[in-house]
Order: C-alpha cells, then structure tokens, then sequence
C-alpha cells in the first residue's frame, strides 16, 4: 500500500507557508561572482598598452648638450608601431615639447630601446629653477604619446606609465685631505704633496667641472658616483705664499651648485729641514782620488716635518778653507741602510 505524505493546510486566516526554492542559494552565489566580476573591471580598465620598467642613466647632468636614454620594459615594438605608430615624450616644462621617435628594439634585446633627448630640453632650464628646497634637480616626465602629439605636464595613462627622470646639478659636501698646499721648489721646480684634491658629493657625471678660483677649471676623475679627484693647478702652487684659490664644482654649461662648505685652497711656505750633514769617507788618503758623498739625514727630534716633495740645496766640498766643489742633493731612493750614493 502506497504511503501518503500528509499535507498540513493552513487553518483559516493562516497564510500558506512558501514552498523551498532549491535554487536560491546557487543564485546568491551566481550574484556573488558577477559582483566579484564587475569590482575587477576597473582595475583591467587601469592597465596600459606599454610600461616603462627602468630608464638609464638614472639622472641627467644640468646643462648637457642632449642626452640619450635608454629604456627597458614592455615596450613599442615593429609590429605595434605598424599598428599604431607611439612616440616618447621626454618633459621638463622647457625648451622642446615634440615627441620623440624611439628605435625599435633587436631581436637580441627585444624590451630595451633609446630615445635621444634633446639639447634644447635640458639647457632651456633656467639655472635659477635649481634650489636647495629641490635638492638641485628639475624632474622630467618621460611616457608615451600616440605619434605627433605634443607633449604637456599632463600624460595620459591609457598607454603607458609615467618615469621621472631628475634633471641635476652637482652638489658639493666636503673636501678630503688639506686644503693648505705647499708652494712649488723654486731650486728644483719640483710640485710638492698635494697633488689632488678629493671632493665629496652627489650627481657628479663626466660633465663636471672644478674650478679653482683665478686659475681655470679642470675635469676630475670620478673616483665613485659620489667621490671625485682634481688635480691641484701647477700655476697655483708656484704662486707665491699666501694664494688663494676658491673651489666650486660646476655641470656643463656652467651649471654650478652654491651648496656646501666654502674650500678655499692657500699656497703655504716649504718647511726647512733641520738635521745634520755627513760626508763619507773620512778621513781621506792624502794621494789618488777619493770621491766624496754628502748626505743629509732628518734630525728624529725634529716633530716638524716638511712637506713631501724633492729636497734643495747645494752642498759646498772645501779643503784648507778653499772652495773645492759643490753639488746639489737629490733625493735618495735607496733601502734603508744601503750605501749613499
């Protein structure tokens, strides 16, 4: 006998209960997803066609005569300039807004190409737009362009991400060693210690320039990115004592930093040497020929020591109160201990 499923009716003024609807939770979890789904799409929308991952060199030298950049990243290539030709846009505010043609990258480095920038959009800047409160840089934009468009302070972002790239002068800190240099040997003409100067700061490039006062500038040999050395000027320490010749560290065109201590460089007297003087051999036969050597050794109670450099001075050989013979000292290079020369 077939088992009968009782139905409760609702008594009058009851309502009828709602039947289960097996469905309603799968629908709850289908309105989950699409809302899920419609929150992503603004970040989608956000992505760009290109991204610009790093540019090199990370600054540029004020005042350059152009420069050029190179670019790695999801980049423009052949096939999408043919699509849709882009440019890159290299913004400082000054000089050239034109948008800038990139080559193409090789097969061998298919995500790096370069752009050159150009001479007009670095030296246009005024010298006065780089202050302290900037750490004397101007910041450029570089980004990409659909091609022949001007570039503005305003980049889209529907192409690609925006890099900046600082536009700055070298910025001097401190100075390593003496600043006092030790005036030329006029016996010898011989440059006394020392003979560099070692500046410290930062954005420093192979444009940078130190000037030494009145006498001229010179290109420095860049030790590390923040550390450069200068030759000190011949014609400086052969002034006479008591010279002085002001330091400051310049970009090309004469983009220089006020930042800094003050360095002022000053030609100093040679220190004398105070010590005694030994002439071997002696005594000496009274017939043939004997080569005397004069030596001159530093007193070791002396704490003064002169400055570095080569020795001057004539020693005067006499015999009976006669004048026999002179010769100058030179500088003995000799192991200690070894015979004089």
């Amino acid at each position: 006998m077939a088992a009968i499923n009782p139905t409760r009716c609702a008594l009058p003024g009851e309502r009828s209960p709602r039947p289960r609807r097996p469905w309603s939770r799968f629908s709850s979890r289908v309105v989950a997803l699409l809302f899920a789904a419609t929150a992503l799409l603004p970040q989608l929308h956000a992505q760009t066609e290109f991204q610009i991952s790093s540019v090199s060199p990370t600054f540029i030298g004020a005042g350059v005569n152009g420069a050029t950049l190179t670019l790695s990243g999801n980049l423009p290539t052949a096939a999408t300039q043919a699509a849709g030709p882009v440019q890159f846009c290299f913004y400082t505010g000054f000089g050239s807004t034109a948008a800038i043609t990139p080559s193409l990258p090789s097969s061998t480095n298919p995500t790096v190409e370069s752009i050159i920038v150009p001479a007009s959009t670095i030296q246009s800047i005024p010298t006065t737009n780089f202050i302290a409160t900037n750490n004397y840089q101007v910041p450029a934009s570089v980004y990409i362009v659909p091609s022949g468009t001007t570039c503005t302070a305003s980049p889209s972002t529907t192409l690609s991400n925006t890099v900046t790239v600082p536009i700055a002068e070298p910025v001097f800190s401190s100075v390593s060693g003496p600043t006092n240099v030790p005036q030329t040997n006029s016996a010898t003409n011989v440059q006394a210690a020392p003979y560099t100067v070692v500046l410290s700061g930062s954005n420093f490039t192979a444009s940078t320039v130190v000037t030494f006062g009145t006498f001229g500038s010179a290109t420095p040999t860049i030790i590390l990115p923040n550390v450069l050395s200068i030759p000190v000027p011949a014609a400086f320490s052969s002034s006479p004592v008591g010279t002085t010749a002001a330091i400051s560290i310049c970009g090309a065109d004469n983009f220089c930093s006020v930042t800094g201590p003050a360095v002022t460089l000053t030609v100093t007297a040679l220190v004398p040497s105070v010590g005694a003087l030994t002439v071997t051999p002696t005594p000496v036969a009274t017939t043939g020929t004997t080569v005397l050597s004069a030596q001159f050794k530093r007193d070791p109670a002396n704490t003064t020591l002169p400055a570095a450099g080569v020795p001057s001075g004539l020693v005067t050989f006499t015999a009976a109160g006669n004048n026999v013979a002179t010769a100058p000292l030179t500088l003995d290079t000799k192991p200690a201990g070894s015979s004089p020369p």
